[in-house]
């Protein structure tokens, strides 16, 4: 073992490490190859958005997550519990955005927003 003022640098644990840096990067590496022809297509069917249409679906969205988030608010002042409505908005948008981007995400959101929920 190297020793280094008072700590002592194991070799072993900086092989693993720069063993899983190299790996994480090969790995990412891969996904950028593989992702590459859908990233091209979003991108090129990108080209013929009516904006139009886009501001309207946009402002949809907003309004929906908007009532997602009174609901809930509403169903834990049924209970007992006043929520301010910007934490509620926030807790929904995380837990929506967790529950589309990762994998188990649904299960994974349920489970944040009712540990949330039963903190408040």
């Amino acid at each position: 073992m190297a020793a280094v003022g008072a700590i002592q640098v194991r070799p072993r644990w900086h092989a693993v490490r720069v063993f899983a840096v190299l790996a994480l990067l090969v790995l990412l590496g891969v996904e950028v190859v593989l992702i590459a022809p859908y990233l091209q297509r979003a991108v090129r069917s990108l080209a013929g958005l009516n904006f139009a249409w886009f501001a309207v679906a946009v402002v949809a969205e907003f309004a929906s997550m908007g009532a997602f988030a009174r609901l809930q608010r509403r169903m834990l002042g049924a209970g007992g519990t006043w929520v301010p409505l910007r934490r509620m908005l926030v807790m929904t948008y995380a837990a929506n955005a967790v529950s589309v981007t990762l994998p188990l995400g649904t299960a994974l959101s349920a489970g944040y927003s009712f540990r949330r929920m039963r903190r408040w």
